[in-house]
């Protein structure tokens, strides 16, 4: 959801380093701060949980995103402690009739999928394995990290070993503001080569938008709208198109 973002940021700042191309689902989108008229965000882009958290009802960033780090990081114990069906029926409530008819035959049995769910949030890791199969080395891991200064603005967040710090910062960058990180979608991220944007219309998360919103503001931006499709309908199944771009792009750029 917010890779999206730290693919904007990280073409920003390292433009000799990217491809060129971005692809984005259900892509989280940056409000910003400025009263220029040409760079404003619409209001209810976001779910209305987001947007009070955005505006500080719940306390300070710094302590918004550790707080549901911290609780996203127990997530795996939690999938592991309550029955199957009932992480699924919750999923399937988030989905459109359509949806629900996919995931029903994608996914057959409910705790292979559950499985599945709790290797994607432990990093590909076992619980015994400190090694993710996504990032293999310290090197690679820094290199990616969008740590320098005033990347985070205002958001101080304490660096470590605790397995939380990850998901604390993605959720800082999430209540951030395009000005608060450095990045203005319209004036400072350098043009790409594409950037193609996939948005379910009945997204009760990130309003579809957020996708024309991006269209806007970024040059060379296609944005496709997935008809009945929701926020964890699209996440869960790529489109065709999708993967067909991925190939088409992988192609194109020498690995």
């Amino acid at each position: 959801m917010c890779g999206v973002t730290f693919a904007y940021s990280f073409a920003t700042r390292y433009p000799e380093r990217t491809t060129g191309y971005i692809i984005g689902i259900a892509s989280w989108v940056l409000r910003s701060d400025s009263s220029s008229e040409d760079i404003q965000t619409p209001q209810k882009m976001n779910s209305l949980t987001h947007r009070l958290a955005m505006k500080g009802i719940f306390g300070t960033k710094w302590f918004v995103s550790n707080l549901v780090a911290g609780l996203a990081s127990n997530t795996s114990t939690l999938f592991s402690s309550i029955p199957s069906s009932w992480i699924v029926d919750k999923i399937k409530k988030e989905m459109s009739n359509d949806e629900v008819q996919q995931f029903d035959e994608q996914f057959p049995d409910e705790e292979s999928f559950v499985e599945l769910m709790i290797w994607i949030h432990m990093d590909g890791r076992d619980d015994d394995d400190e090694t993710s199969v996504f990032v293999n080395a310290k090197e690679d891991r820094a290199a990616i990290q969008l740590q320098s200064t005033g990347c985070f603005g205002n958001v101080q967040i304490e660096n470590g070993n605790n397995n939380k710090d990850g998901d604390a910062k993605d959720i800082a960058v999430c209540l951030s503001t395009q000005q608060d990180i450095g990045l203005v979608y319209k004036t400072t991220l350098p043009q790409q080569k594409q950037v193609l944007l996939w948005h379910g219309e009945h997204d009760q998360m990130i309003s579809v938008s957020g996708g024309e919103y991006l269209q806007s503001m970024v040059s060379n931006a296609t944005l496709t709208r997935i008809q009945k499709g929701t926020h964890q309908g699209v996440m869960f199944f790529c489109p065709d198109d999708v993967m067909e771009a991925l190939n088409r792009i992988s192609r194109d750029v020498p690995i």
